[in-house]
């Protein structure tokens, strides 16, 4: 099977392919229970390694600004910075693929009770959907 769990001086680390992650002495459960998650989602299909960098390529707000830069030379780009800095707030750095439908709506919700009108909130979930 790939990977494995290596005892160090101070604890266990588990090694999966380009992955490292370090555990606490303590912690040798948790080290197994990742392993044995990394193999899961390999054999499911559904293991991607960007979800485990340290940088989070796939993080909401990392998105927004690669979005942002993007549309860096239309004339309203302010306009899309202020509307979507509303689901940052909501989301943070949150992975985007667990992003859907529900938390959309919870936002949409949100944005009601803070008062903003039909035509604003709508603005914003337009830009999301972009």
């Amino acid at each position: 099977m790939k990977g494995g769990i290596y005892k160090t001086r101070y604890g266990y680390q588990v090694r999966f392919g380009k992955i490292t992650k370090r555990f606490k002495k303590n912690q040798l459960a948790d080290a197994e229970r990742f392993l044995t998650g990394l193999r899961y989602e390999t054999d499911r299909g559904t293991f991607d390694i960007r979800d485990y960098q340290q940088d989070n390529p796939l993080g909401f707000a990392n998105k927004v600004d690669e979005f942002i830069h993007s549309k860096r030379l239309i004339k309203g780009v302010k306009k899309y910075e202020q509307r979507i800095r509303y689901a940052v707030d909501a989301w943070g750095n949150r992975n985007i693929k667990t992003i859907g439908y529900k938390e959309i709506s919870n936002l949409a919700t949100d944005l009601q009770e803070k008062g903003l009108s039909s035509k604003y909130r709508y603005d914003i979930i337009a830009v999301l959907k972009k």
